[in-house]
């Protein structure tokens, strides 16, 4: 097999291999046969087509069962005999066969950079002590109180502010007395959305009661079929319901589930807004570490392999032994925390090992590692 490596770039390389005849004539005569043994044709027995109509028939899917049962494997022997470390899936650039002849075949690929190792040992990793206030938590409970609100019909009050109001909703446009569409709308009183004179005027207006206002449009209006017109309205509430919200109590704690009472849902809380802020310190810890090592492996970057990274730097706890960077360009990968102290009682210090440190100085080195860590 003719082979021929060319340098592109540092990180690229064009492999030029030639499979010789005699290899394609013999997959292209196990995948005739192969064709030839399951074909279905009017006049013949299974299995004894002539070759020379199975070719006519099948002539392109034979070159392409050729191509796809020898050139990946050569391809991939062929990259392999350089050691590379390989960055991304070899790219056929150009393929040339016909039946009885050599394929020639052309594939770029993309290898990680060399770089010069740095002095990994002064970089360090502060991790502050994480703690939850009892106003955190009430927070949290006054967001979730909110989002449990339930909107309650009542017929004892005019409409107030934060309701949500069924109108029914009559227009005449001024100039042509011709009338609108009468519309039914559900409508969130005084909302900043609406037209100033509807939250004007549907404030206090009870159940079956009507109110009339007009609006003069401006020509830019992004309702066209209202731009440049004035409309006289009548508004009638059709119904009405207020806004209540839970009262925060045992009650309401077993209702949003497996809780005994508000404590237990408090404690449930605290928990979920500790693991939150830990996750968020991860990432700090990762921005972190990008800008303590940028510039560390050079101005080289892969075309391909940088959208393919993300990388996050997990610290572990104080009684943790591992400080993991996980991809999803490969299988996970893991760093050592080969040291560990407490300056403080309140940072750690995390170090990365030279095995692993050197694959952070390539993935970091990537282009697009800034939009990928989140």
């Amino acid at each position: 097999m003719k082979t021929q490596l060319k340098d592109i770039s540092e990180t690229k390389k064009e492999i030029e291999l030639e499979i010789s005849s005699e290899n394609a004539r013999s997959a292209h005569q196990k995948a005739l046969k192969q064709y030839a043994s399951g074909a279905k044709i009017k006049g013949f027995r299974k299995g004894k087509v002539p070759d020379d109509i199975i070719l006519r028939m099948y002539q392109s899917e034979i070159r392409e069962a050729v191509i796809n049962a020898l050139v990946p494997n050569v391809v991939n022997e062929e990259i392999k005999s350089y050691n590379f470390k390989v960055a991304s899936i070899p790219r056929i650039t150009d393929l040339q066969y016909d039946e009885g002849g050599p394929i020639k075949v052309k594939a770029e690929i993309e290898i990680w950079p060399d770089f010069k190792m740095p002095d990994y040992k002064k970089i360090k990793l502060r991790e502050k002590k994480i703690s939850v206030t009892e106003n955190d938590v009430t927070d949290a409970l006054t967001d979730i109180q909110t989002r449990s609100v339930q909107y309650i019909p009542t017929e004892e009050r005019g409409v107030v502010d934060g309701d949500y109001v069924v109108v029914e909703i009559k227009g005449q446009d001024v100039k042509t007395k011709r009338f609108l569409p009468t519309e039914k709308s559900v409508v969130l009183a005084n909302h900043p959305d609406n037209e100033k004179q509807l939250n004007e005027h549907l404030l206090g207006l009870r159940i079956n009661e009507e109110t009339h206002f007009t609006i003069d449009y401006k020509k830019d209006h992004t309702n066209k079929k209202l731009a440049g017109k004035t409309v006289d309205y009548k508004v009638k509430i059709l119904s009405i319901k207020e806004k209540k919200l839970p009262e925060i109590n045992d009650d309401f704690a077993k209702d949003l589930g497996e809780f005994e009472n508000i404590e237990d849902l408090k404690e449930k809380i605290k928990g979920e807004l500790i693991k939150d802020k830990e996750e968020a310190q991860k990432r700090d810890l990762a921005d972190e570490l990008i800008k303590k090592i940028n510039g560390f492996g050079g101005n080289v970057v892969c075309e391909h392999c940088g959208i393919q990274q993300f990388i996050k730097i997990i610290s572990a706890d104080k009684s943790s032994t591992e400080l993991d960077a996980i991809t999803n360009y490969n299988e996970s990968h893991q760093a050592k925390k080969i040291e560990h102290s407490d300056e403080t009682n309140e940072s750690s210090i995390y170090r990365l090992d030279q095995e692993r440190f050197g694959y952070y100085l390539t993935i970091f080195a990537c282009r697009y590692i800034y939009d990928d860590i989140k």
